[in-house]
């Protein structure tokens, strides 16, 4: 069901008007940035070692989806 929930995300998006979605990432976080890249999601900066978690300090990456791109990605 996540992909139907991803395409529920882009296509609501879409009817709102919204030019892009935008995830903010931890850098550790492989297997959610492998599914925001699968999901046509491109990379657009890193935040270094910029949140302490657990006494533990972490980057970001962001990753950016133009809704306006490719219309019928998901439907």
């Amino acid at each position: 069901h996540r992909v139907r929930g991803q395409r529920l995300a882009v296509v609501d998006c879409r009817k709102m008007g919204m030019r892009w979605m935008i995830s903010c990432i931890t850098d550790s976080n492989e297997a959610s940035i492998a599914f925001h890249k699968k999901h046509g999601f491109r990379w657009y900066g890193a935040l270094p070692s910029s949140g302490l978690k657990f006494d533990m300090w972490h980057g970001v990456v962001w990753l950016c989806k133009d809704l306006m791109e490719e219309k019928n990605l998901f439907m």
